[in-house]
């Protein structure tokens, strides 16, 4: 499938889920907050085929592109793009699981809560987002603990510049909250300039 396929989908798609918008191969929960709650069509191996994820992606999280750190398949495996009953299955299962989830990160204590829930032991992707998720949500303990767990799941040899600096800037953020929580808190936005 190509991009104007996905659009087609999602532009579809969309009279089923109220609140939401889409683009391209996104449908994501409008308004945009701090995170960013969506549905993401991907391709297959096979041309006729597609894969669904759904995501929360915390925009306080310094990246560039859309990562898929909290995220999986929904509905099993890929879907077939020419089956008659795509769209009526498809919307069901969205329903069934992607609503619920989407529907339940209100505030970043949730966005750290719906990884907690999703976690997988070493994934340094998810304990990235524990721990800014805590930090955000002024949490300090947690997130100082959240961090150096993070930390530790990185790889001892760092071979790639982002890997690199997602490693520097978690170890100036544990700097910052074990000296001073407070200020880290009041205006956390990491990666970005402060003024």
């Amino acid at each position: 499938m190509n991009k104007a396929e996905f659009s087609a989908l999602a532009k579809r798609l969309l009279p089923e889920l109220p609140g939401f918008a889409s683009r391209e191969q996104l449908i994501f929960m409008h308004p945009i907050r701090d995170t960013l709650l969506g549905i993401f069509f991907d391709r297959s191996i096979s041309p006729r085929a597609f894969c669904v994820l759904v995501f929360a992606q915390p925009l306080f999280i310094p990246k560039e592109h859309i990562v898929s750190n909290l995220d999986w398949r929904i509905g099993g495996g890929s879907w077939d793009v020419d089956a008659p009953d795509l769209f009526a299955k498809l919307g069901v299962v969205l329903k069934r699981e992607a609503i619920p989830f989407l529907s339940k990160i209100n505030s970043t204590s949730d966005v750290a809560k719906a990884a907690i829930e999703l976690d997988k032991p070493g994934d340094p992707n998810i304990r990235r987002v524990i721990a800014y998720s805590l930090a955000r949500g002024s949490e300090t303990e947690k997130a100082i603990r959240a961090f150096e767990d993070f930390l530790q799941t990185m790889p001892a040899e760092i071979k790639t510049d982002w890997l690199r600096g997602d490693a520097q800037r978690a170890e100036l953020l544990l700097k910052e909250l074990q000296t001073a929580p407070g200020r880290l808190s009041a205006g956390f936005r990491p990666g970005r300039k402060k003024h």
